[in-house]
C-alpha cells in the first residue's frame, strides 16, 4: 500500500516484525493496534525519522559531502543549510547566521576534556571526528541535520553528577529554551528567520533512553544526560533545521527505525516490537 509525501516523493514504508512483512495502514485496524496510522514522515517516533532521513540522505547525492582540500562541505538546499567541516571545527551557515556548531568540551561537573583539532573523515552524507572515546558525527538528511555524538566510556569519575557536552551559542542570534529543554530555538537580529536546535535524544547500549536536556550556561549551550544508569556506549542526538519545518517528538518504544534500508525512492523500515497482538 503506497503512501504519499511530497517532500521525498512516493515513500514507501514497511513494516518487519516477528519475520513478518506488513505495509503500513492508513486506517486503523483492531487487528493492527500497536501500529499507529501515519500522515506524514514527522508523526513517526523522532528516532524514526532520523532513521529514515539519514537514510534518504546516504542514497541521494545531494546530500553527500563534498571534499575541499582537507575539509568538507555539505548543503541542505531545502533547509537553507550549509555546514563547513575541517580540523578547526564546524561553522553552520543558514540565512545571516553563521554557528560555530562544533563540540567544545564535555565531561562531568567542572572535569571537562577539550575538544581538541582533529580531521574530519566523511562517508556519503556522514562526517565524523573522532576524539578517542568520543565520536562527534554530523548526517545530512532531508529533515535537517543530525549533529551526533557517540560516548564509547564515560569521560572520568562520574561523582553523582550528569554528563555534559558543550557548545557554542552564535553572536547576536537570540536563544529561546522551550519548557521542554529538549528544543532551542534561534532566532534572526531582525526576527526574519528561526533556525531550531531539537529532537534531543539519548540512549545506550542496550537502546534505553536516557534523560536528556539542553541548558543556557555562561552564553554556552550544554547538553545534559543522566547516564547513571546507563551502560556505554552511548548516542546522543539532536537535530539542526528551519524552525518551521520542526520535527515532532512523539512517543517512543516500539523500535521502530531499528533499521533502515531503501531502493530508489522506498524506504523499508524494521520495528520488532511493532507486531499486531494475536
Amino acid at each position: 500500500m503506497g503512501w504519499g509525501v511530497s517532500v521525498f516523493g512516493k515513500v514507501i514504508l514497511a513494516l518487519i516484525a516477528l519475520g513478518l512483512l506488513a505495509t503500513l495502514p492508513f486506517t486503523r485496524n483492531p487487528d493492527s493496534a500497536r501500529i499507529p496510522a501515519i500522515a506524514t514522515l514527522t508523526d513517526l517516533p523522532i528516532e524514526s525519522q532520523y532513521a529514515i532521513s539519514a537514510a534518504i540522505g546516504r542514497d541521494q547525492s545531494d546530500y553527500h559531502a563534498i571534499s575541499r582540500d582537507s575539509a568538507w562541505t555539505a548543503v541542505n538546499r531545502a533547509h537553507d543549510l550549509q555546514v563547513d567541516l575541517n580540523d578547526e571545527g564546524v561553522i553552520l551557515r543558514a540565512s545571516t547566521l553563521e554557528w560555530k556548531l562544533g563540540l567544545r568540551a564535555w565531561g562531568y561537573g567542572e572535569r571537562l576534556i577539550a575538544a581538541a583539532s582533529v580531521r574530519p573523515i566523511a562517508q556519503a552524507n556522514r562526517i565524523e571526528y573522532v576524539r578517542h572515546d568520543l565520536i562527534e558525527w554530523y548526517v545530512n538528511g532531508p529533515l535537517g541535520l543530525q549533529q551526533g555524538f557517540t560516548l564509547l566510556a564515560p569521560p572520568g569519575e562520574r561523582a553523582g553528577e550528569f554528563l555534559a557536552l558543550y557548545l557554542a551559542l552564535p553572536d547576536q542570534w537570540m536563544p529561546q529554551l522551550e519548557s521542554s529543554r529538549t528544543r532551542l530555538t534561534l532566532i534572526a537580529p531582525d526576527g526574519s528567520a528561526q533556525l531550531a536546535y531539537s529532537g534531543l535524544i539519548a540512549f545506550d547500549a542496550d537502546n534505553k533512553s536516557l534523560p536528556a536536556w539542553l541548558e543556557i550556561k555562561d552564553s554556552r549551550l550544554v547538553v545534559r544526560v543522566d547516564d547513571r544508569q546507563a551502560r556505554y556506549p552511548i548516542t546522543v542526538d539532536p537535530f539542526v533545521q528551519q524552525a518551521k519545518l520542526a520535527a515532532s517528538d512523539k512517543a517512543s518504544g516500539d523500535k521502530f527505525g531499528v533499521s533502515v534500508a531503501t531502493s530508489g525512492d522506498t524506504v523499508v523500515v524494521g520495528a520488532y516490537e511493532s507486531a499486531p497482538k494475536v
